[in-house]
């Protein structure tokens, strides 16, 4: 959640490493909450195609301010995220998130776009529409590695709830660390939706 005034250029991956450690790692209070929150969007007349890159974008613009100041962004794919700002509290985050994703179902709903929240693209095969160039770098770079396939599935065809929250001090990055690497499992557990993949079953329940 961490924010900068400058953008800093990193040139290889060493210094990305630092980076992110350096982030992730800051010396803080365990205190504010941020949540980012994915839905795939489908075209109600047209399920099984993607929204167009364009139409997702022209829509967007149109969203009225939203009461929780999150931020509007997109997926390869072309789901849709709401980032939040910190809260103080997680009870604070998930009511701002509510009232911004209830805003922006409204509007696409009113286009013609529904959002679904589910952790799978359960008719649609793998395609990125979204043209950022760092997603082009990252299939490039999945590609090379030999994950092409399976890196652009989860690149286009999958949403999640991301969770947000401080490292703390030097004395609890250790056992915070731990934890959540325990509470991992249980977590995603709860949450999981995904029967369907590119309109296969995963052999997973809801």
């Amino acid at each position: 959640m961490a924010t900068t005034s400058t953008v800093e250029t990193l040139s290889n991956a060493d210094e990305a490493a630092e980076h992110i450690a350096r982030q992730s790692f800051a010396d803080a209070h365990v205190g504010t909450v941020g949540l980012e929150l994915e839905s795939h969007t489908v075209e109600l007349t047209a399920p099984h195609r993607r929204v167009s890159w364009n139409r997702l974008h022209d829509i967007a613009e149109t969203v009225h301010d939203l009461p929780g100041r999150s931020a509007i962004t997109f997926e390869p794919g072309g789901a849709v995220e709401l980032s939040g700002p910190p809260h103080a509290d997680i009870w604070s985050a998930i009511s701002s998130m509510r009232a911004d994703h209830s805003i922006l179902t409204s509007t696409y709903r009113g286009a013609g776009i529904a959002l679904a929240s589910l952790g799978t693209d359960p008719l649609r095969t793998p395609e990125r529409v979204n043209p950022a160039a760092r997603y082009g770098a990252m299939a490039g770079h999945f590609g090379a590695a030999g994950f092409g396939e399976t890196a652009l599935q989860m690149m286009t065809c999958t949403a999640s709830l991301q969770v947000n929250l401080q490292s703390g001090t030097p004395r609890q990055w250790r056992d915070r660390f731990v934890l959540a690497q325990r509470m991992g499992p249980t977590m995603a557990a709860l949450s999981a939706s995904s029967p369907m993949l590119a309109g296969r079953r995963t052999g997973r329940r809801n």
